[in-house]
């Protein structure tokens, strides 16, 4: 156990309007940030900021997002993307020293904000069963196309249009046997799986695994592990003692079952998100459907 605490620790054109699909049939590369007016910060993290902007020759608010670099895996996959439920991808700026990728720009912020501003009150079972939909639908394309996002969290969903959309593919990675991460690569402790912890592996099934604590913050609005002290306390809680976020005891029988099939210890024992897609789309979970 030690020995795994110590691994855990060491890791650490014209102008007119466009819409979403007119101007992301292919990521354009685009000369100059000078092309942006920069409205004000979105959001910061340790190797990027996003920025809310006006393109001001198309006259369309974007988000712009600010990057060390970007790398060919990330552009391919960029490239690859194109999904209702995936945010859009623009262009790219790579003039150094401005590396920006152009995004769609989400109005309403991040699933895991809104979540905060409803204070604990649950969703409807209709905007669960909807956002739900939204969010297994994401995963479940890419799983489609080979791509392991390895950073499926509610912060990254954005809501947009009462609609749910995955963003941030800065650490996926094309995979269908699973991918290894680096030490910069941690993922985001309350999400991840435990293989991701204990053997830095990451697949399709991880992103499975980190979708099932998404539908229970769905569920019952709260912050997966809340009581633990710090990620590291999360890490060692997930990987060495099975712990799963708790399932609130007036949760339907079906949605528990769904969630517990998530989280399962073997990777290879948890569903597809396809198969997840057919019992949420059916409303096969357990909750009233008016309410």
């Amino acid at each position: 156990m030690k020995k795994l605490l110590d691994k855990i620790k060491g890791r650490v054109q014209p102008s007119k309007s466009y819409t979403p699909l007119e101007i992301n049939n292919n990521i354009e590369e685009i000369s100059s940030i000078k092309q942006f007016k920069m409205l004000h910060v979105c959001g910061q993290g340790t190797f990027s900021s996003v920025y809310k902007a006006e393109w001001t020759e198309r006259g369309i608010i974007v988000a712009a997002k600010k990057v060390l670099a970007l790398t060919t895996n990330e552009r391919e996959i960029l490239d690859r993307l194109k999904n209702e439920h995936i945010i859009e991808t623009y262009g790219t700026i790579l003039q150094s020293p401005d590396h920006y990728i152009i995004m769609e720009y989400a109005a309403g912020g991040s699933l895991y904000n809104y979540l905060r501003s409803r204070n604990g009150d649950r969703l409807t079972s209709e905007h669960f069963y909807r956002w739900t939909e939204h969010a297994t639908e994401a995963v479940r394309y890419l799983g489609s196309i080979h791509i392991a996002h390895r950073d499926i969290k509610s912060p990254n969903y954005l809501i947009t249009e009462n609609q749910l959309k995955l963003c941030d593919f800065g650490t996926a990675k094309f995979s269908k046997k699973g991918t290894s991460m680096t030490s910069q690569e941690k993922g985001s402790a309350a999400w991840m799986a435990p293989e991701m912890i204990r053997d830095r592996l990451a697949s399709e099934k991880s992103d499975v695994y980190s979708l099932g604590v998404v539908i229970w913050e769905l569920f019952t609005g709260g912050i997966p592990h809340a009581g633990a002290d710090n990620h590291y306390q999360i890490m060692w809680l997930v990987a060495v003692n099975g712990v799963r976020p708790t399932i609130p005891e007036d949760c339907p029988a079906p949605l528990r079952q769904l969630m517990k099939d998530c989280w399962e210890e073997d990777r290879y024992s948890r569903p597809t998100a396809e198969d997840l897609l057919q019992k949420i789309r059916t409303k096969s979970l357990g909750l009233p459907l008016f309410v």
